[in-house]
């Protein structure tokens, strides 16, 4: 009796254990399958939607591209903006981030960048290969180690993905050396369905011919102004090439620059592109559907 009891027993677990393997399975399979019982509830109209906000950090960019609960943070103004970054991304859901792109390294493009690295999980760096000896530099490569964030160098021919929206770096080329940091700036071509945005960082005319002889296709709905709307950048030739629908300025109220230039502003309105600006009307959000764009301001 005890030896029958023991292989029934011994039976019985083999069943179990086999039950588990193929219920184990199933689970896996199981996002793949309808779930008739329960039917999907609609998906709000807004997720579906690309959102891209050219965020109010004063005199400096910031610039975040939003869909489907993911983020890319495209530079993170000055140091003194700490403050009004942390809460247009806490308005906007912003828990991590999948890339934190530097265009370069100067202050008003990295002043954040150690707090956001502390604050927020992010998955990975994109920076050109520029490096300086200023102190906010060193700060955000101490913290790159510090919470081990991969980082990778921007390099022009290189792509990736987030949420359906593609994004080409155009600039700056392998082993290409400027005077200038803002020529070391990442220049990145984003499209989304029929859609396309060109942002810029603070490249200048140089790198600017420098994408019109190479033959790259520039023509963008979207254009982010290079270098605050200095004369250094916008040419009329790149605008030319560009031809946006929206130009969008990062630019702090009053600054000591004279940013926006006038002959920018004319050049632009020559377009016949609808221009935006962080100091007039705050933080500037254009949403895309892949098809059509809108636009809102917190001004």
């Amino acid at each position: 009796m005890k030896k029958l009891l023991c292989a029934c027993f011994l039976a019985l677990c083999v069943l179990f254990l086999s039950g588990c393997q193929l219920f184990s399975d199933a689970l896996v399979l199981l996002p793949f399958l309808p779930v008739e019982e329960e039917p999907l509830a609609p998906i709000r109209s807004d997720e579906d939607l690309l959102a891209v906000s050219f965020l109010d950090v004063g005199q400096g960019d910031a610039i975040l591209v939003s869909r489907k609960g993911a983020h890319i943070l495209i530079d993170t103004g000055p140091q003194d903006a700490w403050d009004a970054l942390q809460n247009a991304l806490a308005a906007r859901g912003v828990e991590t981030l999948e890339y934190l792109i530097l265009t370069h390294p100067h202050s008003d493009h990295i002043g954040c960048a150690p707090q956001i690295l502390q604050t927020y999980p992010v998955k990975r760096v994109l920076m050109p290969d520029a490096p300086t000896n200023t102190r906010i530099f060193e700060k955000t490569l101490d913290a790159i180690l510090e919470y081990s964030v991969p980082a990778q160098k921007a390099r022009a021919g290189d792509s990736f993905e987030l949420e359906e929206a593609k994004f080409s770096i155009l600039s700056p080329l392998p082993g290409a050396s400027f005077e200038s940091l803002n020529n070391y700036s990442v220049v990145l071509r984003m499209t989304f369905g029929d859609t396309s945005f060109l942002f810029t960082g603070d490249a200048e005319r140089e790198i600017e011919a420098s994408l019109i002889r190479q033959g790259l296709y520039l023509k963008s709905d979207v254009l982010k102004v290079g270098h605050h709307g200095s004369s250094t950048s916008s040419t009329q030739a790149f605008l030319n090439e560009v031809r946006p629908q929206i130009a969008v300025i990062c630019v702090g109220e009053g600054n000591s620059y004279g940013h926006p230039k006038a002959q920018i502003l004319q050049r632009l309105e020559k377009l016949g592109a609808s221009v935006y600006r962080t100091d007039q009307n705050g933080a500037v959000t254009v949403y895309s559907d892949g098809s059509t764009l809108s636009v809102s301001t917190e001004k």
